[in-house]
């Protein structure tokens, strides 16, 4: 035959033996066709040739197509169906000359009469149009024959286009009907779900024409090799489902093994290709049948499962789906599994919704926007009534994250989400879920306001799981008229599901991390503020008695709300012994509020102490509480107090008498309840007899008087000073240093600290920042001026209070006749001396007698202070002048300058009388540079000393170096300079 054999069966009974089979039905065919067409040839005298089958009961008739089309006229048939002649002449002929053989199995209770009637030949009542059964026969043959073509078209729109087996959905009808069946006889039910390995490299090697027709051969090769009572489907892909009968798994795997045995021998696309095979194998033996859970739908999770574990297990096996087996791989199956039909629709829907699931999941990192954009795509695609993804919290229970149900628009036009309260059965299905851990289905029947009604809905539950987690569930529902979700819809929801539970576990975990680092960072922030606020804060650090005596007196008057004057040397540490009084009060917990007298401008120093009223003056745009009521309750300390105007101590006394005073500008005064501690370096006794310092505010002040000694006077606390600096500095720049050196300790404890304990301080600052080592050298202290080869005798580390160190030279230089005139007269200076000649001179006698005494003084830094000091003099403080005389940038000329006076002011310029006496000579050179300006006196200067130097300490460089001030590597590379 030129065309392709069709082979449809319909209807409970089973088909006549001529047309049990296709290889049966065209075996039929070739035996009996020519004799058929021996007996009358088709045409219009000939509508059907009927042949007695071999079973009682069945009927085997051939029909002539064209010829029944002749013989339809519209009074017989558009009565049926409303169709023309010409119309049905039209759909006949979509089949061409094709032979129609028709197969009718009567029932039981059938007339014989009417069987006999049949069994005689036809053409009489057709060639006598007025036989009284002439039309009523010819027109039920005519509309069987009409039926069979709709039945082949219907099927042939059904047929999935590529194997020419149903579909998808053909094959979810026939299992459900064979399940209801199944249940109904208590017969067994089987699944198998074939697929070939590695089917994706056909495609990929030959192309999409050739993996068709290999699915083609597939399809017909399992044709061959099935048994009359196993239904084959295309399930989707490369996937094959055949619904069987079995009495048990053992049987039904013995089928499906002899199936993939049969299939692994055979070749594909003309030989060119060879397959291995893995099936996946499920049965409903008699005792699961009466399980509500086990419909249709679990069949195919279970032979799917199978599947996917044989495929794991490496393919070409057969895998049985049975109680408790497969347990330990289900967690690994392949979720994508299946979700592709031969429905071209529903896969480019799949396909973009899985597409831009994971843009969501990949563009967006928060819980809460990848569960709402899911539901948003996951609504347009299926269109439901409801969804919901619900997280479960830590106790247990549900959380909404995202649905598709609205609140109707609020006042402001903006929707607003509902909780979405699912009544008792819904939430049942939502418990469900979380036990079973897989898709549970809901049956519904409610109206819109939760009655009983007859309008049928159906919900379904999906788990989210991650890391063998239950972290949720997307719960979904709709009309079943038109919400309607087939096993591959299912297979889709599962899988989509369970990407979106990794992406939510994983921003979940994200999330989590994100907070736990940001908790340890607020902690460790907080730790390291705590600590450096503790290290900012000065603590009194000592151990000498003269401190001790200090802090007994300090304990006494603490506790109490004396007003407390404490005096002392600038750098001694009054502040610090104002807040540990502070701390040590009741007032503990109140704020500390320091005021700096000296570094307010005169005239804005009354609003800030007391405050102003809102355009008190200039400026004051808002009102201002001023510093006084900021300590309210708490402590006021002022510091040099000894700079406040006098108008403003006379109304800090009132305050001081009363707690009471008025801001500026305003004409209501306010009372505060404040502790008041005073601290100055002055002596207030003799500017209050001056008339500088008033003395009834004095002697307010002085209730109880602090002196805090200077650290010269207690040596004992130099090194627990210095080590209490070292660590706090070395913490707050990061630094690796931990310990002073035996020589460092020495340079500090000779040292006089002519600015008490801000010049250690600043000495111990400005070594740790500087040093890259675990210690601190006596040369990184910047104490040239200190001999470290023999100690002090006037050190005693006992304790004991020593003598004023460098008492002597502290005092001003006097020449007298007890002097010797060779040492420390100035220099003469004749008109006919070379003047840097005279000075060469005068440098070799200054090294000459700090070696010889055995003290290696800075020399070097004395030289380069008293020029700029005499420079500064000689020009009358105009830096650019001063620093073109001295041949320097004036920005070094001004940091030079300050330098030079901050050593001044804080006692730190004290000079030899044998250096004194070469201020003539100095201040003579400054003169000449005026009149013959461009030179560089400063480089000029520092060569003849350290030519000087060099000559008279040969390669001792540490002691060269302390004599120029430098460092010693500065030394050394400036002495090569020299050398070269």
């Amino acid at each position: 035959m030129g065309t392709p054999t069709v082979l449809l069966h319909d209807g409970d009974k089973a088909p006549v033996p001529e047309l049990k089979s296709l290889q049966v039905a065209e075996q039929f065919l070739s035996d009996t066709v020519s004799a058929i067409e021996q007996t009358g040839q088709p045409g219009s005298e000939i509508l059907v040739q009927c042949h007695t089958s071999t079973d009682e009961g069945c009927r085997l008739l051939r029909l002539y197509p064209q010829s029944v089309a002749e013989t339809l006229n519209e009074e017989h048939f558009t009565g049926a169906s409303g169709a023309t002649p010409r119309d049905q002449q039209r759909r006949l002929s979509d089949i061409g000359d094709e032979t129609v053989w028709l197969g009718l199995c009567y029932a039981d209770d059938v007339p014989t009469k009417l069987l006999d009637e049949l069994e005689r030949p036809l053409s009489p009542f057709m060639a006598e149009k007025t036989h009284p059964k002439a039309n009523g026969l010819a027109w039920n043959l005519a509309f069987g024959l009409h039926m069979a073509i709709q039945a082949h078209k219907l099927s042939s729109l059904l047929k999935d286009p590529v194997s020419h087996l149903p579909g998808r959905m053909e094959f979810q009808a026939h299992l459900r009907q064979m399940l209801a069946a199944a249940k109904q006889k208590r017969q067994p039910l089987g699944l198998a779900l074939i697929n070939p390995d590695d089917f994706g490299l056909i495609n990929h090697r030959l192309g999409r024409e050739s993996g068709d027709l290999a699915l083609q051969e597939l399809a017909d090769q399992l044709q061959v090799i099935l048994r009359q009572s196993d239904v084959l489907f295309r399930y989707g892909g490369a996937v094959f489902g055949l619904v069987m009968q079995a009495d048990n798994i053992e049987e039904a795997n013995m089928a499906a093994e002899r199936i993939r045995l049969t299939l692994s021998q055979q070749h594909l696309l003309k030989g060119a290709v060879k397959l291995t095979f893995s099936i996946g194998v499920t049965v409903y033996e008699e005792k699961e049948l009466d399980d509500l859970q086990n419909d249709a739908n679990e069949l195919m999770r279970r032979a799917d499962r199978a599947l996917n574990a044989a495929k794991l297990s490496g393919g070409g096996q057969t895998m049985i789906w049975g109680a408790g087996e497969l347990a330990s791989i289900v967690g690994n199956l392949d979720r994508l599994s299946g979700i592709f039909t031969a429905d071209t629709e529903k896969d480019y829907r799949n396909m973009l919704l899985l597409w831009d699931t994971v843009t969501v999941i990949t563009s967006h990192a928060k819980t809460q926007t990848i569960a709402t954009e899911f539901v948003k795509r996951l609504n347009s695609a299926f269109k439901p009534k409801k969804i919901a993804l619900y997280e479960a919290t830590e106790a247990g229970e549900l959380s909404l994250l995202a649905t598709n149900h609205i609140h109707s628009k609020t006042r402001n036009s903006q929707p607003e989400p509902v909780t979405l309260n699912l009544p008792a059965r819904q939430r049942g299905l939502l418990d469900r879920v979380k036990e079973s851990r897989r898709i549970e289905r809901l049956q519904l029947s409610v109206g819109d306001q939760g009655k009983p009604s007859n309008k049928s809905s159906i919900a379904y539950a999906v788990p989210l799981l991650a890391r063998d987690n239950y972290l949720g569930c997307l719960y979904i529902d709709g009309p079943e008229e038109s919400f309607i979700l087939d096993s591959s819809d299912l297979v889709f929801f599962a899988a989509l599901a369970n990407q979106v539970a990794v992406a939510l576990d994983r921003a979940k975990l994200a999330d989590r991390w994100k907070k736990e680092k940001e908790k340890e960072s607020l902690k460790l922030r907080e730790e390291v503020s705590g600590l450096r606020k503790a290290l900012q804060e000065s603590r009194l650090v000592y151990c000498s008695s003269q401190m001790q005596s200090v802090l007994d007196l300090l304990l006494r008057v603490a506790p109490t709300d004396t007003t407390v004057l404490i005096t002392g040397e600038s750098g001694t540490g009054k502040e610090v012994l104002a807040r540990t009084l502070h701390e040590q009060s009741r007032r503990n917990k109140q704020p500390f509020v320091t005021v700096d007298c000296s570094a307010i401008a005169q005239s804005l120093i009354d609003a800030e102490l007391f405050g102003h009223a809102k355009g008190a003056f200039t400026g004051a745009q808002n009102a201002s509480n001023g510093r006084i009521a900021q300590a309210e309750g708490g402590t006021l300390f002022l510091d040099e107090i000894g700079e406040l105007p006098l108008e403003v101590q006379a109304k800090l006394l009132r305050f001081v008498q009363e707690r009471e005073f008025t801001p500026v500008g305003s004409a209501n005064s306010r009372t505060i309840d404040v502790r008041i501690i005073a601290a100055t370096n002055r002596d207030l006794l003799a500017e209050s007899a001056a008339g500088t310092f008033r003395s009834d505010l004095y002697y307010r002040l002085q209730v109880v008087t602090l002196t805090s000694p200077p650290l010269r006077e207690r040596p004992n606390d130099i090194l627990p000073l210095a080590y209490f600096f070292m660590e706090k500095f070395a913490l707050q720049n990061d630094k690796g240093v931990r310990r002073l050196t035996p020589e460092a300790e020495a340079a500090l404890l000779r040292n006089p600290w002519a600015g008490n304990v801000r010049e250690l301080q600043n000495r111990i600052l400005q070594a740790v920042v500087m040093s890259d080592a675990e210690e601190i050298d006596w040369l990184d202290l910047g104490l040239g001026d200190t001999d470290v080869s023999e100690p002090n005798d006037t050190i005693q580390p006992t304790g004991m209070t020593p003598e004023p160190l460098l008492q002597k030279e502290q005092e001003p230089f006097l020449p007298n006749a007890t002097d010797k005139p060779d040492q420390h007269a100035p220099i003469a200076l004749e008109e006919t001396d070379n003047p840097w000649e005279v000075l060469r001179r005068g440098f070799g006698l200054q090294v000459e007698l700090a070696l010889s005494n055995n003290t290696a003084v800075p020399l070097g830094r004395w030289l380069a202070s008293d020029l700029v000091m005499t420079a500064d003099t000689a020009v009358n403080g105009i830096a650019r002048q001063a620093s073109t005389l001295l041949g320097m940038a004036e920005t070094t000329f001004r940091r030079q300058i300050d330098k030079a006076r901050q050593e001044s002011a804080t006692g730190q310029s004290v000079r030899t009388p044998d250096w004194l006496a070469l201020q003539p000579i100095i201040t003579h050179l400054i003169a000449l540079a005026q009149e013959t300006p461009g030179q560089k006196l400063m480089d000029m200067a520092g060569e003849l000393l350290m030519e000087e130097v060099v000559v008279q300490v040969a390669d001792n460089d540490t002691l060269g170096s302390s004599l120029l001030g430098v460092t010693k590597p500065t030394y050394q590379r400036r002495k090569s300079a020299l050398n070269s």
